[in-house]
């Protein structure tokens, strides 16, 4: 794994083919590709390296500043890599620097947008709402089948298609920053016998989720000459409400909004970009100095533990030698006992030599104690 600063990795993708790189930072040149177009740096075309030999190669584009969202340092990690804790020891990445004004990054990132993004038609589907309008599809025929109530479509009401119609646009609008989108159906038990359905749309920009819904819908009935309302459209975060509402009125839908909508997105996804980068330079410090506290810990740990089994088998020496030494005693104490009845008067012999037996077995030093034979003297040689 390698971090790199854009302008670092800009300088090499155009310095070698895409092939050699790749294989230097051990990855695929299609995952490079994708990881450059991801951050927002400009690759060389195909044959590029040949015009070059050649001497017709263009200029080269110049790097553009950072859309928001996007990383100031980019990870190229290898396809096959595995998560691990942070280890007492890792290195600390640098403190976040961004010296782009939060301005500019959306005023160059609202430049790509095409204006008129807001009527593009439900019938061109983002693929933000294909698997949903596959499950409506797919209940529609269910019900044409079968004729069951509860295959018909959830979605198909005027203020729906409003609402997929307004997510469609949106997905298709942030593509320019390379977001991910999904337009899900949600629910909401209401009553035991009511539930209530709305759709959310989920957008991902580098590491920040923002997630839009909206709020009041009314379903007009059909033919009525009137738009369905479709409700305000809320900016939420995660179950929280974000404070960001827009709300249509007679003279101007919330289609023609969108493009308020983009720009505000883009605004919140670059400072909550920032503010995550800082946070979680702090939390990867945090996670490194507990990693490095456990670490004493069980190094403490190891060496008490260590200390104690030392100490336990110096006691249990101790005991074994004071155990011996009274074994010592009593042996001695046979010894001369017996020694005193051999003073007074003959002992019985068989008695005699069973004591004596009984001491020798009591006595720890027997056996114990190696004699140390002095070895013969060597043959001097003629």
């Amino acid at each position: 794994m390698a971090t790199l600063a854009r302008e670092e990795l800009y300088g090499l993708i155009w310095s070698q083919p895409r092939t050699t790189l790749a294989d230097r930072f051990g990855l695929s040149d299609v995952a490079l590709g994708k990881l450059c177009l991801r951050e927002g740096i400009p690759v060389p075309p195909k044959g590029y390296w040949a015009q070059l030999e050649n001497g017709k190669c263009g200029p080269r584009p110049a790097l553009s500043i950072r859309l928001p969202g996007q990383e100031s340092d980019v990870v190229v990690t290898p396809e096959r890599t595995s998560w691990r804790p942070a280890r007492a020891g890792d290195p600390l990445p640098p403190e976040p620097h961004f010296p782009e004004r939060v301005e500019d990054q959306v005023a160059y990132a609202m430049a790509l947008v095409d204006p008129k993004f807001w009527r593009w038609p439900l019938s061109d589907t983002h693929a933000a709402l294909r698997n949903l309008l596959d499950g409506e599809r797919r209940r529609r025929a269910r019900h044409r089948k079968n004729g069951l109530p509860e295959d018909l479509p959830l979605f198909d009401a005027n203020h729906f298609q409003r609402q997929l119609k307004i997510f469609n646009c949106l997905a298709h609008g942030l593509d320019v920053v390379h977001a991910r989108c999904k337009v899900s159906g949600e629910s909401k038990e209401i009553r035991a016998t009511q539930t209530h359905y709305y759709l959310r749309l989920t957008v991902d920009i580098g590491k920040v989720r923002l997630i839009f819904q909206f709020d009041g819908a009314e379903l007009v009935g059909l033919g009525s000459g009137e738009p369905p309302r479709v409700g305000d459209l809320v900016l939420v975060s995660g179950h929280i409400n974000d404070g960001v509402r827009w709300t249509e009125d007679g003279a101007k839908p919330l289609e023609q909004q969108l493009l308020a909508v983009i720009q505000t997105t883009l605004t919140r996804t670059e400072e909550r970009h920032r503010r995550w980068a800082r946070r979680y330079r702090e939390t990867l410090a945090e996670q490194i100095e507990a990693a490095r506290k456990k670490d004493e810990a069980a190094a403490t740990a190891g060496e008490r533990a260590a200390a104690e089994k030392l100490a336990a088998a110096e006691q249990a020496r101790r005991n074994d030698l004071t155990v011996e030494a009274a074994r010592w005693h009593e042996a001695t104490k046979i010894r001369a006992y017996i020694a005193h009845l051999d003073a007074v008067g003959p002992a019985d012999a068989e008695w005699r030599a069973w004591a004596l037996k009984v001491a020798e077995e009591m006595d720890p030093t027997t056996g114990r104690l190696q004699r140390v034979e002095t070895p013969p003297p060597e043959t001097p040689t003629p």
